[in-house]
């Protein structure tokens, strides 16, 4: 009697722990990782999840439809917004560089003399 118990208490033990995910959740990207486990990551056709990341700036001000005093960007802007999208990143059909390859870009082409600096960005996104 003991042993079949035991052989079901086993059995029982081995398939829940073959069914645990376990994502370290002492950091952000594992704490979300957990929450979007079941969602179907492929679906993200722009490999960026606007929920998935950390969001430094409004993104909705920022469209291009209109210019106004609370979507007007300098290179710090750029920067936080930029960041903004690298962190949903949720598949990799989504390539950003990484931001200090970006830095090292923008520093080699700054040049310092002139009175303009234009940087762009353009991106798509989807969100839950």
């Amino acid at each position: 009697m003991k042993k079949p118990t035991a052989l079901m208490i086993g059995m029982a033990m081995l398939c829940l722990q073959a069914n645990a995910q376990s994502y370290d959740t002492t950091n952000y990207y594992g704490k979300m990782n957990y929450v979007f486990h079941y969602v179907n990551k492929s679906l993200v056709t722009t490999g960026m999840l606007r929920d998935y990341g950390i969001e430094f700036l409004n993104l909705d001000n920022y469209t291009g439809a209109a210019l106004h005093d609370s979507n007007f960007v300098a290179l710090a802007e750029w920067r936080m917004l930029y960041t903004g999208l690298y962190s949903s990143q949720i598949n990799s059909n989504a390539n950003l560089l990484y931001l200090d390859t970006v830095n090292r870009l923008i520093d080699k082409y700054n040049k310092k003399n002139l009175p303009i600096n234009f940087i762009g960005l353009h991106y798509n996104y989807e969100k839950i």
